[in-house]
């Protein structure tokens, strides 16, 4: 596995940066596909690291603060 820096955004559209100083891994995940409308539909991902904070918020949106953002298929 490779220690990697991850931007998140939320679904209230806070984005933070995981692995900011160590990296981290994702070390698990599923796809889930709900039944009821309340249900999740989507991913859930572990991350494991060992960062001094949990999470480094972003005061301004990512996109406009000169972050590039990287898409592997």
């Amino acid at each position: 596995m490779v220690d990697q820096e991850l931007l998140l955004k939320t679904k209230t559209e806070t984005s933070f940066l995981a692995g900011f100083e160590n990296g981290c891994q994702v070390t698990a995940g599923t796809i889930v596909t709900g039944q009821a409308m309340n249900d999740l539909s989507g991913y859930t991902l572990t991350l494991t690291g060992m960062e001094k904070k949990p999470a480094n918020f972003l005061d301004a949106d990512p996109a406009t603060t000169g972050f590039t953002v990287v898409v592997q298929a």
